[in-house]
Parts: structure tokens; sequence; C-alpha cells
């Protein structure tokens, strides 16, 4: 490495690998606390942001490169946190998804039902008020072993048009496979309400996420060094070496845990999504910023950014540029699909992390923190209270 000696490593009180969302709201925190102390951060990209991170692309519409994000949370510390480093613009989050002809509200809610049933919308939603007693949502598992046949069958059509082709896509087996906690991601909503979350703070940063994580690691004692393969960092007899030196100050890591353990109980599986761009020479493409498509046979959903990011549309009139998402199985070794995006739950992969875990617990000066470590996905106001809340010794 050549902007980085052996004989400097000294120096430094923290390490941390990964400047994404996790590792800049940690370093922030650390010197936050330790003022004095000195904090190295090694990133395996040639930009900061981790998958959150964007630019402006030669149209000047602000792309996210790793698809959309909608920073959103209930949680007063981390609200105060995220302002703290930006302003904000209010988004509240509304997504259509395309079935047969129609474009409709999801989740799906009593005006999906007004369009899609206009012959049985009323007999459809007084079943469900009363099946669900007055409940605000449900999900899809409930509707499929429902015992009214109204229900039932309504809930068949959501499943066939909505669910399966969608989920099947997105995680590379049938949906009624998953954990149930991931088909909560998208419930049932028992009413007009056509959002997508229910926080009271909804917002994109007003000039982009890379300016946001940049303001938060903008300190003379935090040093980021890019485009470092994070096997610099090896285990060997439960002690950290960092270019061969051993390391027994605090190493905060949040990339893949199955690789930082040189695949000791197997490669854990991760679904990918390979994002392509283009340019669209039309005021508007679509009614929303995020639309998905269920049907289309292997991409899921498209973003128009400028509807995303609430820039200046009047000097945008007349272009505008989409973002397709195609899921697939992740290879690091693939072109398409070498960004490991989601974990995926099943019996086996949780067994497998288990045992990195207490691999990782041997280790006293090495902290796990991030998706990709906890092998979690993580909405981001969780990924920033995690950070905020972890106790470095």
């Amino acid at each position: 490495m050549k902007n980085l000696e052996q004989k400097n490593l000294a120096k430094y009180d923290y390490f941390i690998f990964g400047c994404g969302l996790s590792g800049a709201t940690l370093a922030n925190k650390l010197i936050n606390e330790n003022p004095n102390k000195k904090i190295l951060i090694f990133e395996l990209r040639p930009q900061i942001g981790g998958n959150i991170y964007d630019f402006k692309d030669q149209n000047g519409i602000i792309i996210h490169k790793y698809g959309p994000h909608i920073f959103h949370s209930s949680n007063d510390k981390v609200i105060n946190f995220v302002k703290s480093f930006s302003k904000w613009k209010e988004f509240r989050h509304r997504v259509n998804v395309k079935i047969e002809e129609e474009e409709v509200p999801l989740p799906i809610n009593f005006k999906s039902i007004d369009i899609l049933f206009s012959l049985k919308k009323e007999e459809i939603k007084e079943a469900l008020i009363k099946e669900f007693n007055g409940a605000k949502n449900t999900f899809i598992f409930n509707l499929l072993n429902s015992k009214n046949n109204l229900i039932k069958d309504f809930g068949n059509f959501i499943y066939k048009n909505v669910f399966e082709n969608y989920s099947t896509k997105m995680w590379g087996q049938n949906p009624l496979n998953l954990d149930k906690d991931i088909l909560k991601r998208v419930p049932i909503i028992l009413s007009y309400d056509d959002g997508y979350f229910n926080d009271k703070f909804q917002a994109v940063p007003d000039n982009g996420y890379t300016e946001f994580l940049k303001k938060i690691i903008d300190n003379k004692n935090i040093k980021v060094i890019l485009n470092t393969d994070f096997n610099i960092l090896k285990i060997i007899n439960n002690k950290t070496y960092i270019l061969n030196e051993e390391i027994k100050k605090p190493i905060i890591y949040t990339g893949m845990i199955d690789k930082l353990f040189n695949y000791k109980f197997g490669k854990l599986d991760y679904r990918s999504i390979n994002f392509q761009f283009e340019t669209v020479k039309v005021d508007s493409f679509q009614k929303r910023a995020i639309t998905n498509y269920p049907a289309d046979e292997k991409m899921t959903r498209i973003t128009e950014y400028k509807k995303l990011s609430q820039q200046n549309l009047e000097k945008l009139r007349g272009i505008t540029t989409i973002g397709k998402e195609y899921p697939g199985k992740f290879d690091e070794n693939s072109k398409e699909f070498n960004i490991p995006c989601y974990p995926i739950y099943t019996k086996k992969e949780l067994e497998n992390h288990k045992k990195y875990i207490n691999e990782a617990k041997k280790i006293n000066n090495l902290y796990l923190l991030g998706r990709l470590a906890e092998y979690k996905y993580k909405q981001m106001t969780q990924t920033v209270d995690d950070a905020l809340n972890l106790e470095i010794k």
C-alpha cells in the first residue's frame, strides 16, 4: 500500500474497515467521545458511501448508484444525528405497482382495490375490515390462510400478481419458503393510506448522501484510504494483523464476515442487484419516483431519480434519468451481480453465520458492525442507531 507504511499504523487508535453509513457514523461517534484519538478507515471502493453513494450524472440529476435510498425514522436520537450534517427535503415515499395494465398503489390498499376490483370493491373492503377487526394492516399469508373465500380469492390474486413473481426474481426461490419477516416488508394496508412508511421523519438529503457522509467524517483525526482490499486484515490464532503487523487496538469490521474468516464455514448466500441507468427524453417517465414491475420476467422496479431527489424540475424539463433493477445471485467474480445486497435468511445461512459470530467473539479487539458483518438487512435508521450504540472498549 503506497500511501501507508506499516510504521504509521502505530499512531492510530481505531481501525475501521468500510466507509459506508455504519463506518462513518461510528467514526464520528468515536471522535466525539475521544477528540484527541486518531481513526484510520479503509474503504474497498474508489469512493466513500458504501451502498448509499450517489453522484450527479451528465444531466445534473442525483443518481443513487446502488439503488434508491429514502431515510425514514421515528428515532429522535437518529433524526437529530442526521439533521446535524445536512438539510433534508421531506419525501413521503409512495410506490406504484404495475398489475396487468393498471398502476396501483403499493403496498396494496383500498385505492388499489377500487381500481382492480371495481365490481366487488365494497364487498372486499368490508370483509377485510371485519376479518381483521379494524387493524391498520395485515400480511399476505393471513389473506391466503383466511377461511373467508372472498378474502382468500383476493389474497390469491395479490399473491400471484404482486408477491409470487417479484419475490421469486428478488430472492431466487418460492416466496412461501422465505422467512415471514421478508414477506412482512410489504403489508396489505386496510385503508386509503398510500404511504410506504409511517415514520415521522421521511426525507432525502439536500445535496445527496455522499456530501452528507463527507460531513460526518470531516475531522482532522479521521483518515480514509480508498481502493483498499480488506484482505490486508488477517486473523491468525485469534490475533489481528494489518499489513502483517499485529494490531491490539480496536478494529471495527463492516465487510463480509465469511470472507474475513476465509470462508471457514462456507460462503454465506446473498442476493445482488444489477443496476442499469438510462437517460430518457421526456418530462416524466412514470407517475411516481418508484414503480414495481412484478410481471416483468427479470426486472423488479424502475426509479425515476429526479422525482426522488426533488431537484428543480423546471431546469430538467424534457429529460429524465431512470434506473432499472435486475436481481441475481451474488458472485464476487460476476460482472453483473458482484454487490452483496441482501442476506438470504435460510436456516442453513443463519446457522453458518452464527458459527462466524462465535469465531469473532474469540478476538478481543474485533467488533462487527453493519449488514454484511452482521448478515442482517437494515434500514438506514437501524444502521445509524447500531453504530451510535456500539460500545468500544
